[in-house]
């Protein structure tokens, strides 16, 4: 089951982001009546246990760390231990995107909008900016930069730049103007002028995510 193969993948990775999130994202996929999700329960009951003392500030911060690398260590273990026969639908993990997304918006008006085209329930990490760059673009897989309205006496083109100059992510360009910086970077750079063409781009950028990363995970499997 491949599926469940990435679906593992992305879960470990996420750990370190959000413990938080991973127990959630296993409570709404595991079967209730298998061994996983009783083992997953407990965990869930431990991590809200330790995230009560961190607020409460009653444990040194050396015994909390312990903890969180104990519990951190005891969740891959289920990951890995995951069967398909634990979980209640493939379908449903191949329809969920785990890449980390980050939109940028040169208006910030245009952040309601924008949030439209990426519903929390397909899109797991998905985070909005603006021109004041308040998220590290290489902590994201794709960025997608909202160049509207177009004009081409602004200074959008500039900010571009700066996205496409980063070494990790790639760009989805979605405007109607010319960039001149999307065409200058054909190796990081995709060009979408509409809503259709916008989800389109992206899952083709999405899917040459999915395929390189699993390449690359069969190869560290099998060496």
């Amino acid at each position: 089951m491949p599926t469940l193969d990435r679906l593992k993948f992305d879960l470990k990775k996420m750990i370190a982001d959000n413990f938080g999130n991973v127990l959630k994202k296993l409570e709404r996929i595991l079967k209730p009546d298998s061994s996983s999700y009783n083992t997953l329960l407990v965990l869930a009951g431990e991590f809200k246990q330790w995230n009560n003392r961190q607020m409460q500030n009653v444990q040194s911060q050396e015994t909390l760390t312990q903890e969180s690398n104990n519990l951190k260590v005891r969740l891959m273990d289920l990951i890995d231990s995951l069967e398909e026969k634990d979980v209640l639908s493939a379908f449903s993990l191949q329809e969920e995107i785990f890449e980390k997304i980050l939109v940028v918006c040169k208006q910030p008006e245009r952040k309601s909008y924008m949030k439209r085209f990426f519903p929390e329930a397909y899109f797991m990490h998905v985070a909005y900016d603006d021109a004041t760059m308040q998220y590290n673009p290489e902590n994201y897989d794709i960025i997608i930069f909202d160049d509207h309205p177009f004009d081409s006496k602004d200074k959008a083109e500039q900010l571009l730049r700066r996205y496409l100059n980063t070494s990790k992510p790639y760009v989805l360009y979605f405007g109607n103007g010319q960039s001149s910086a999307v065409r200058e970077h054909p190796e990081k750079a995709y060009f979408s002028n509409s809503v259709f063409s916008l989800h389109a781009r992206l899952f083709e950028m999405l899917n040459y995510l999915k395929y390189t990363r699993a390449t690359a995970f069969h190869t560290n499997v099998a060496s």
